[in-house]
């Protein structure tokens, strides 16, 4: 029977959770009264372009620098995929800047995540709708980051530690073995029985324990939640259709343009919605007047439909309206989503896919825009294992797929972007300039600093940092240590002992002429930069000092130096 119904496709629970818009809150959001609501759009229902000038027309602190004759800092992020490690990377990363400046989430206009990395940006994304705010400087000279933050037990960085730290995997693992196993024996699903849920419901109970609000902001719609006068950053949740390869990208704004598809543009209507469609958080009863008014779904479903990996959480359906035949009118599809690093593990995908759409507003409206790139320094110096090639092989291939993809994706976008109207393509700044995959690449602090594209990365040499849905305490050490902190890059020496030591800048700076002056010596340097790369994924102080360099050039830029 149960071979049978699966065949059939019968019992299957795993439909993401859908919910109404109700009128109210389209009224709210659109500014209009509840009669007027069922015609009005929301504020994501435009395109992509026109999303951007809305949201940086409504920027509070852009008149200040319009007023001193400089570019506004505008930010994308790229989060790579990699389980809960990679949400933690991104968000407690995000969460520090932001304590050191509390600006810093309205100069972001969009977050993409694959996987983890989604499930970190929707993190910070539910922090900053609590707690930042779209404001205006008092004065030009003063710190446009305003007031002091909050303290240590109130900052965000600690609420994302307090969030993320905690045990996914039991709850999930749970569901796994009990209730979800027992709905296979069923002819008909039984949603809450999906196991994907019980890990929507820890992340939700998980930010409920933060102490601050009995409702979770990760129960908040993804198509409500954002608006372009907020301070919350606008997400690009990575997904993978499962039938056919391609991204599906979960978002408020509902036209992503040509390369992008959208959930928003997609999601089925109600009144195309029959009441006794199954997989439903619950069975819209809708009024004829509801028809226009599209589903919307929790912003913790969105992040764990990008993180649908095989097989612990299962592939999620929904509901879409797609063109079958050009001439017969959309019709309804269930499809499937999976894990986004299916298709692309980095998020640079995307991000690049947006920003190529905003070029000419970027060089019309005086925008200066940042690609900041969670990444792992991917040490490919590590020999592999062919233990069980057989049975193993084809797992390998696809998680290094994952991996090998982001590599590419992101040089692509160096190079793109250095070729068109950005200033340098340097990936790096450690010591002695040299990566383990691009040892030409010199990249001194002068140089990083004018980069477009800034890598936020852990350093994974001597140190797995394993998918999953738990986090070891040594793993959270090394990533709190990795990452690194806008005080710790300095750019005024400094005297120990007497004696004047240099700041990381300029020691760099020393690092890559003493580097240079060997090379010469020795040649053409090829040994030399080989053992030179391979030493330097080794050392985690050069990574933490390079992502402090990041943060404190993240800062500045806010501060209008």
């Amino acid at each position: 029977g149960v071979v049978v119904w699966s065949w059939f496709d019968w019992n299957d629970n795993h439909y993401a959770r859908q919910q109404e818009i109700p009128l109210a809150r389209v009224a709210e959001l659109a500014g209009v009264s509840v009669g007027e609501a069922e015609s009005a759009k929301l504020p994501g229902d435009t395109d992509v372009r026109q999303a951007f000038r809305d949201w940086l027309d409504s920027r509070a602190d852009r008149q200040a620098y319009i007023d001193a004759g400089k570019p506004y800092p505008v930010y994308m992020v790229a989060a790579q995929g990699g389980g809960l490690y990679a949400a933690y990377q991104s968000a407690l990363f995000l969460s520090r800047i932001q304590d050191a400046c509390p600006n810093f989430a309205p100069h972001i206009f969009g977050l993409s995540g694959v996987s983890g990395g989604a499930v970190g940006t929707t993190v910070f994304t539910s922090l900053a709708m609590r707690y930042a705010l779209n404001r205006e400087p008092q004065d030009l000279e003063a710190n446009p980051c305003g007031a002091t933050s909050l303290g240590q037990e109130n900052s965000l960085e600690s609420k994302a530690r307090d969030i993320l730290s905690q045990d996914f995997l039991s709850p999930l693992v749970a569901a796994m073995l009990f209730p979800d196993f027992t709905a296979r024996f069923s002819p008909t699903p039984i949603p809450p029985f999906d196991r994907a849920r019980a890990l929507e419901g820890a992340f939700e109970h998980a930010w409920r324990r933060t102490g601050d609000a009995r409702v979770s902001p990760l129960t908040e719609g993804l198509m409500t939640y954002w608006r372009p006068g907020g301070a919350a950053p606008a997400l690009f949740v990575n997904t993978t259709e499962a039938g056919n390869g391609l991204r599906m990208i979960l978002s408020p704004i509902h036209d992503l343009g040509p390369e992008l598809r959208s959930y928003a543009k997609e999601a089925a209507r109600p009144g195309d919605v029959e009441a006794t469609d199954y997989g439903l958080l619950s069975v819209p009863q809708y009024r004829e007047a509801n028809n226009n008014t599209p589903y919307d779904m929790p912003l913790s479903t969105a992040m764990i439909l990008s993180a649908r990996f095989p097989y612990i959480t299962p592939a999620g359906s929904l509901d879409l309206m797609q063109e079958i035949d050009r001439d017969q009118p959309k019709q309804r599809v269930k499809t499937r989503l999976v894990d986004g690093g299916y298709f692309e593990n980095s998020g640079i995908a995307t991000a690049v896919d947006v920003i190529r759409q905003l070029e000419e507003d970027l060089e019309n409206l005086n925008v200066d825009l940042r690609l900041i790139v969670f990444d792992l320094t991917q040490d490919q110096y590590r020999e592999p294992n062919h233990s069980l090639g057989e049975l193993l092989s084809p797992i390998q291939a696809i998680l290094s797929a994952r991996s090998s993809r982001a590599a590419l994706a992101q040089g692509a976008a160096r190079r793109d972007f250095t070729n068109a109207f950005y200033q340098s393509n340097c990936r790096y700044l450690l010591q002695g300039g040299l990566v383990p995959w691009d040892a030409d690449e010199a990249c001194p602090p002068s140089q990083l600093k004018r980069s477009r594209i800034w890598s936020v990365s852990l350093n994974d040499f001597e140190f797995d940092f394993q998918l999953g849905w738990i986090l070891s305490q040594e793993t959270l050490s090394r990533i709190d240590r990795q990452l690194g902190s806008p005080d710790e890059c300095r750019v005024s020496t400094r005297a120990i002992n007497g004696a004047e030591m240099m700041s990381p800048e300029e020691d760099m700076a020393r690092e890559q002429e003493r580097a240079a002056a060997a090379q010469t010596r020795y040649g053409d340097g090829s040994v030399l930069r080989e053992v030179a790369a391979i030493e330097l994924t080794r050392d985690e102080r050069a990574v933490e000092r390079h992502n402090s360099c990041v943060a404190r050039f993240i800062t500045d830029q806010l501060m209008r130096r």
